[in-house]
């Protein structure tokens, strides 16, 4: 048994109080010569014994009442799970602050049942310490230790529910470091949350003497969510006026009804599509809208679910669509023909209307290869280690790369060097070249870069390909364009972010004829377009938590720039370093929605962060394995209640104060009885 009012243990003296009184009021008998008592005597020996001890009954009782009541100040406790001795506590409150918390459920929201929760443990014992750690990867918004003896706590109000998801791992490591440097002889966890998120395989081991209490938020009920998980764009190839379609992927948490609900896609600002969709229960919907981008440069976007559900940060989807005013494309080689070739075919009319050209005979040797959107090799004999070494970077960091094999090109080269290691494949004789004439009918229609050019069979005849070199695609690769026979003509490889384009073939009349086919230059246009769409065209999928990011020339006045959030916060970037280029980046981002890098200039560029999806599924998951005592907090009893009872046990003062009521009850009772009948008999003695 434990008493949770130790203190008060010498008030069990008090027990002695009454016999104290009885012995001390207790009357002397005096002797007084009177006449023959005999038959008096008789009469009262039997009642005078029956009244000694109802008074020693009394006398008990009287003691017992005190005994009890001054146990029930003692609040003595005992059971099974009580193992805390009754010093100070220090209290670590584990609490969750991701976006489900600030969900609406027929229960009420997490959030606010926390923060009474909380309010109510800062309100316990005035010995005790709490502090709060928020589940999440950085500790900005947790609050060191706090003494219980404050009335009133500011930083309560600024424990918002924000877009991010959970991190239990790295908050837990702060939780032990917080019990580490305690000295209280209670160390416990509460951790307070909606749990709606799969736990951690693997916590931090803790102490044998700390206590870990779960205390949940939400309900097992299924309230219905409908959520934005992504979306996509088709095809990469975007320009101004033109119709890109826009896939939508949606979905339904809980409920058991189908829901139909209106989407609408904003681009700047500006309604650009809007649709009916069917959302279904636990189900995945894909809807597609065409989206025809109404200028170039950074667009920031949204898509909206026009309907009142539980959570309303998923309702919202933002991306970022770059659509560039022209490519930047840099055309090499050692055949000068070739690129005069492709040079007239990007940019017939000098007009640059689409692309910035650029030419150069020979290898890349001081050319700063991050200029350009895209790099055409015409011929190109053979490369270098380092320019290897630099396409490998440029790639990696969402380049194109197109591929002509030229008239004297040293095919063995060619294997040992880019095309083993850009994962494309070989060539598959490299000592000769294939002669026959062959046509180029087996396109890939299906392919984005093409799928446009080829709506229509028959508008281009087929080119003729004369020679051409066989070719063996390596895994991973993509045939994209193939002749009569099966021998591939175009490859498709990924490296990093970038994309490659092989053809085994010259930009030559004597190989081919595609150079003077109506072919040739729609299929470089769209081609290059393709290439440089990985850096052209981006769908922001970051979520919150991660760091936006803008790629910087230069990292010099860093502090004229301003990064604006969605809730109109600003604040300073922070330079780094990212994909191999220098970039400013903010911290941990807390919102979801559009954040903006303001150059000195007044220049806007725009980056998108959405809530994680996991955060869209707002039924509680179970624990992996026994973590901690789960707690429920109702309102009969509150968090302080719970938790006395786990920490000492269950308190059993109301059972010592209802025996302390019935033994002055009973002595009451006993105390009246017998007295009008003594002093009756008393008075039939003659």
């Amino acid at each position: 048994m434990t008493y949770l009012n130790a203190a008060l243990l010498a008030g069990l003296l008090l027990a002695g109080l009454p016999l104290l009184i009885h012995l001390i009021g207790r009357k002397r008998l005096k002797r007084q010569p009177f006449s023959t008592l005999q038959f008096l005597q008789k009469l009262q020996i039997k009642r005078m014994r029956r009244l000694k001890i109802r008074q020693w009954i009394i006398l008990a009782l009287r003691t017992l009442a005190v005994l009890f009541l001054a146990m029930a100040f003692l609040r003595p406790a005992i059971s099974e799970v009580g193992r805390n001795s009754s010093g100070r506590t220090d209290t670590v409150v584990l609490l969750d602050l991701s976006a489900s918390m600030s969900a609406r459920r027929p229960e009420g929201i997490p959030l606010v049942s926390a923060r009474e929760i909380l309010e109510n443990l800062l309100a316990g014992n005035a010995q005790d310490r709490v502090a709060v750690v928020v589940n999440s990867s950085e500790a900005s918004r947790d609050i060191a230790w706090q003494s219980t003896e404050q009335s009133h706590y500011p930083w309560l109000s600024s424990l918002q529910a924000d877009g991010r998801s959970t991190d239990t791992p790295q908050s837990f490591q702060r939780v032990s470091e917080l019990l580490a440097d305690s000295d209280a002889p209670n160390r416990e966890i509460l951790w307070i949350s909606d749990f709606t998120y799969a736990s951690a395989d693997s916590l931090p081991v803790l102490d044998n003497d700390v206590s870990l209490y779960r205390v949940p938020v939400a309900q097992s009920t299924n309230p219905v969510n409908l959520s934005i998980q992504s979306i996509r764009f088709t095809s990469p190839v975007v320009t101004k006026d033109a119709t890109v379609p826009m896939e939508v992927v949606c979905k339904q948490s809980g409920g058991t009804e189908t829901i139909s609900a209106i989407l609408t896609v904003r681009l700047n600002g500006r309604p650009v599509a809007e649709g009916r969709v069917e959302f279904h229960p636990e189900r995945t919907t894909v809807q597609e809208f065409p989206v025809s981008p109404p200028q170039t440069g950074y667009l920031p976007g949204e898509v909206e679910i026009a309907y009142d559900d539980a959570l309303t940060l998923d309702n919202r989807y933002s991306f970022v669509l770059i659509v560039p005013e022209k490519r930047d494309v840099l055309i090499v080689g050692d055949d000068a023909r070739a690129i005069r070739y492709i040079s007239l075919a990007l940019d017939p009319d000098n007009s640059s209307e689409y692309f910035n050209v650029y030419s150069r005979t020979g290898g890349l040797s001081g050319v700063e290869l991050s200029d350009y959107d895209a790099i055409v090799s015409a011929g190109r004999v053979s490369f270098s280690e380092l320019e290897l070494r630099r396409l490998r970077e440029y790639l990696e960091n969402g380049g194109g790369l197109w591929l002509f094999l030229g008239n004297d090109a040293d095919l063995v080269s060619y294997n040992m060097t880019i095309l083993n290691n850009f994962g494309i494949g070989s060539i598959t004789d490299p000592s000769q070249v294939q002669t026959l004439v062959r046509r180029l009918d087996e396109i890939d229609s299906s392919h984005p870069a093409f799928s446009e050019i080829f709506a229509n069979e028959g508008q281009f005849d087929a080119p003729i390909v004369k020679k051409v070199s066989r070719f063996s695609t390596a895994n991973g690769a993509r045939t994209v364009l193939q002749l009569s026979d099966g021998t591939p003509f175009l490859l498709e490889s990924q490296l990093g972010e970038g994309k490659i384009w092989f053809v085994p073939s010259a930009i030559d009349t004597a190989w081919t004829d595609l150079p003077l086919n109506g072919l040739f230059a729609p299929f470089l246009q769209s081609g290059v377009q393709y290439l440089t769409s990985s850096t052209i065209t981006s769908v922001s999928s970051a979520t919150c938590g991660e760091s936006a990011f803008w790629p910087a020339d230069l990292l010099n006045h860093v502090e004229e720039y301003t990064i604006v959030d969605p809730l109109g916060n600003e604040f300073q970037p922070i330079p780094s370093f990212h994909n191999g280029r220098n970039v400013l980046m903010t911290a941990q981002t807390l919102w979801p929605g559009i954040y903006q890098l303001v150059s000195p200039d007044g220049h806007r560029s725009y980056f998108a962060m959405n809530t994680p999806s996991e955060e869209s599924n707002l039924l509680p998951v179970s624990l992996t394995g026994e973590i901690g005592i789960p707690l429920q907090v109702t309102e009969q009893e509150s968090i302080v209640q719970l938790l006395r009872s786990f920490r000492y046990g269950k308190e059993i003062s109301i059972i010592f104060l209802l025996l302390s009521v019935l033994c002055l009850v009973a002595e009451m009772i006993l105390a009246r009885s017998g007295k009008p009948s003594e002093l009756s008999n008393a008075g039939n003695i003659s």
